[in-house]
Order: C-alpha cells, then sequence, then structure tokens
C-alpha cells in the first residue's frame, strides 16, 4: 500500500460522515498530500466558511509520515486555520492500519465540530489585499 492508498482511506473514512463539508481541494501543498473539506456560509452576514483539512507528509528521506488535521474558518477578507491532531512518526505499516485510520476518522469528526465552533471575532489573520495596476 502506499502513502496515497492510505490517504484514500482516510479520506473514505470521513467521506461517510462529513455532513455539509463538501470536497474543495485535493492536492500537493508544501510536500504534502492534501485534501480539504468545506462547508459553505448559508448566508446572513455573520456565517463563515468552514474547513477540515487532512494532510500525509513524508518526513524527510525516513520511512516515516506525519497526518496532521487542521479545522478553520474564512470571511474573506480574514481567516484562521489551526492544527488540530497531528499523528508523528507514523511508518507504511501503521498507515496501513486500522487503529489509525480509526483515529484519523475520529479527529476529523472532532476537526470539523471544531471549525463549526469558530465566530468571526476567532478569525485572527487578515489577507493582504491585491494591488490592482
Amino acid at each position: 500500500m502506499s502513502e496515497f492508498d492510505a490517504f484514500q482511506r482516510f479520506k473514505d473514512a470521513f467521506e461517510d460522515e462529513r455532513g455539509d463539508y463538501e470536497p474543495f481541494q485535493h492536492g500537493d501543498r508544501h510536500g504534502s498530500n492534501e485534501w480539504t473539506w468545506c462547508k459553505k456560509p448559508r448566508g446572513g452576514g455573520n456565517d463563515l466558511a468552514r474547513f477540515v483539512v487532512l494532510a500525509v507528509t513524508p518526513e524527510g528521506f525516513s520511512p516515516f509520515y506525519r497526518v496532521e488535521i487542521w479545522a478553520g474558518a474564512d470571511d474573506g477578507e480574514s481567516f484562521v486555520r489551526s492544527p488540530f491532531a497531528s499523528f508523528e512518526m507514523v511508518d507504511i505499516d501503521g498507515l496501513r492500519g486500522e487503529s489509525l485510520v480509526t483515529s484519523v476518522k475520529a479527529a476529523l469528526q472532532c476537526a470539523a465540530a471544531r471549525a463549526n465552533s469558530i465566530r468571526k471575532h476567532d478569525l485572527t489573520t487578515r489577507r493582504i489585499p491585491v494591488a490592482s495596476g
């Protein structure tokens, strides 16, 4: 089983119970194989786009991987993205294991609950405006 196969198992486990979160992006981000799910705002001035991120990153030239889960929200002007859970030093056999899949699935569900609890005043980083002209 490859890193991608293991990653697919994590993704599939969350897909079954993701609620309002829709697959948003998948790909390489700074060396990590990353999936993002997004819950779009429902309207009404104070709602936020919320997201959950799952990343599997090789640890340099070692046979180990880091599995990370992030939660966040965005209003188009400001955002917050916080680490939620991390599973360090996982080898390929660990990526295959049902116990890790179960743990990652539970962490993804808790990260979604955390993202759902974020309010506008929790957004700590402002986007830098793009200069026109």
